[in-house]
């Protein structure tokens, strides 16, 4: 059945939407540090390649549903956006790596094999993918779609592995502590986001609305973040 109007018009705004609280939690990441470290770069990196690609899902929305953009041609728009969601995936395994107290030796290597894993989901995910629509948005089908889709489970259920590591570990160390809850905020937030992302795996196009409604409490926790290190600086 075909959309109407409003329900067009709530797609679209909500993919906007979406736009707005990575960037603001990118925004929140480095506003005013005196001292930018690798850790931020990367996470920076995350959040805004995750904005970029909910960008690029609201301009092909909008593009397809209210400015008559033919069905085919949205297929850059998706091939874009997973690219930049490859990307972000790349930044968070490397923000991880960052925290990890193992030798250079054993990092480099694992950040090229990560690249490498992520460029070969992509290929082999577009290779012979064809475009379509599932709930009135462009879609793509493609025969590896779900070899993809258990790769990104396996690698997002190892990123909360990690997570839980590098607390305990942080938490060991002092890093962590009850009068600076700062890091604890912000891996709050990417474990936020990574429960959501794990339940959108399985519906990334269209977006259940009602979850991207916990979106908006990212920012605040990095915003969280940021206040606590600077309170942390001035005592």
């Amino acid at each position: 059945m075909e959309p109407n109007f409003l329900d067009k018009l709530i797609g679209v705004s909500f993919s906007f939407l979406d736009f707005l609280p990575f960037s603001f939690a990118a925004y929140f990441v480095i506003s005013k540090k005196k001292k930018i470290e690798l850790p931020d770069i990367f996470l920076f990196c995350f959040w805004i390649s995750t904005a970029i690609s909910f960008f690029i899902i609201f301009a092909m929305l909008l593009n397809y549903h209210f400015l008559g953009m033919p069905l085919e041609k949205t297929y850059f728009f998706i091939l874009i956006a997973w690219t930049f969601i490859g990307a972000s995936l790349f930044f968070i395994f490397l923000f991880l790596l960052s925290k990890i107290s193992i030798t250079s030796l054993i990092k480099i290597p694992s950040a090229f094999l990560f690249l490498c894993l992520i460029i070969f989901i992509l290929f082999f995910y577009f290779k012979d993918a064809k475009i379509g629509l599932k709930m009135n948005d462009p879609f793509i089908y493609s025969p590896f779609e779900k070899t993809g889709v258990y790769s990104l489970i396996g690698i997002i259920f190892v990123c909360f592995l990690a997570f839980l590591l590098i607390i305990k570990e942080e938490f060991q160390k002092g890093k962590i502590t009850w009068q600076n809850l700062s890091l604890l905020y912000n891996y709050f937030a990417l474990f936020l986001y990574g429960i959501i992302s794990f339940i959108r795996t399985f519906y990334f196009f269209p977006r259940p609305i009602i979850i991207e409604i916990f979106y908006f409490l990212i920012p605040y926790l990095v915003y969280l973040s940021r206040k606590e290190e600077l309170k942390y600086e001035k005592s």
